[in-house]
């Protein structure tokens, strides 16, 4: 009898210990990861930094007009350099100031690290903040590059955030803001505008969310990642909003639940796209973009030659419209190639009975 008794107090003490175990575990879990939902709050260095970058003055404006925010990988040399080439190679616009800087964080590659710190030297316009860089850190990057503007750059009238894979027409962008009815406009923030998107549930697609993550039956409206536009007065609400909202792995979506919260209106604008051009080309296509989202590096090129050719074409449809007549041609073509018959499918059909 008093050995079952012994037994049986073992048996519930070590079940209890297990239990209290459990219960540890799991809170000391769900502190951790409550800890990487504000990992955005640390106090992270800028390792190759260019805090005089927005020292300068424009005719009008005394500071940078529009800062251009370029969001890169630290081995995205090439990238890089053909964006400094063409799209970023503009510092002026009516004579005022325009400034393309490229913001990275740390690669674990030596070499690549040695390079991007070679690059920066020559160039001058590179900043890396302490930490990973990889996909799932692109919210954390963009809060950075919040941080960066609000501590170093904040005279800025714009700021454009954008890919360093997109077409940007500096100009046209410039000439937008330039021209706006109430300039500043310092609470902007401007892009392709998106409504009532829903979750994706299935555990296999890209964008999968669960109900843990996001519990509500649509999305709150953002703007699309590749590029937007935020004025001054927006960029230090952002980041306010930032530093007291959770991080969400989908950068766009964080910025929208930010811009929620810091009351801002978010204003669509047709001309930044969302969509991915890809292989599809034609001048007058591109043209009527301010932004053109993941075009190919050759038509990249092709688009910048002929809009600096003296002969480049003249446009009666642009953007849109084009792209519209564009995707008929391209269906014209698909129910052609379907209803065209192969010329051996009479013989193929008759070797096909034996």
């Amino acid at each position: 009898m008093g050995f079952r008794r012994v037994k049986g107090v073992l048996t519930v003490t070590i079940l209890i210990s297990f239990a209290i175990f459990v219960i540890v575990e799991l809170t000391r879990s769900r502190s951790q990861e409550r800890k990487d939902l504000f990992l955005h709050k640390k106090s992270y260095n800028f390792t190759i930094n260019n805090p005089r970058a927005c020292h300068t003055a424009g005719r009008l404006h005394q500071g940078v007009f529009l800062l251009v925010i370029v969001v890169t990988q630290p081995q995205n040399f090439q990238q890089r350099s053909l964006f400094r080439q063409t799209w970023g190679s503009r510092t002026q616009y009516k004579d005022e100031q325009i400034r393309t800087l490229f913001l990275a964080g740390r690669s674990p590659n030596f070499s690549v690290q040695f390079a991007l710190k070679a690059e920066n030297d020559k160039y001058e316009d590179i900043i890396q903040a302490d930490f990973e860089d990889c996909y799932l850190n692109l919210t954390l990057k963009m809060v950075l590059a919040l941080r960066w503007t609000v501590r170093y750059c904040p005279n800025a009238l714009y700021i454009l955030k954008t890919d360093d894979d997109m077409i940007v027409r500096y100009d046209k962008l410039a000439e937008y803001l330039y021209n706006l009815p109430w300039k500043p406009m310092p609470r902007l923030y401007m892009g392709f505008l998106l409504v009532n998107k829903v979750p994706k549930r299935s555990k296999d697609h890209k964008w999968y969310t669960s109900y843990e993550e996001w519990p509500e039956e649509h999305f709150p409206t953002y703007i699309s990642g590749p590029a937007y536009v935020m004025g001054r007065g927006a960029v230090k609400g952002l980041y306010s909003s930032a530093l007291e909202t959770p991080l969400f792995k989908f950068e766009d979506l964080f910025m929208g639940i930010c811009a929620r919260k810091a009351n801002l209106t978010l204003s669509h604008n047709d001309e930044m796209p969302d969509r991915r051009m890809g292989d599809r080309y034609t001048y007058c296509l591109y043209d009527g973009f301010i932004t053109i989202h993941h075009a190919a590096v050759n038509l990249s090129l092709r688009y910048w030659e002929e809009l600096h050719s003296a002969q480049r074409p003249i446009c009666n449809i642009t953007g849109w419209e084009a792209l519209r007549i564009e995707r008929q041609k391209e269906r014209e073509k698909e129910r052609k190639e379907k209803k065209t018959p192969n010329p051996l499918g009479h013989y193929l059909k008759w070797f096909s009975m034996f």
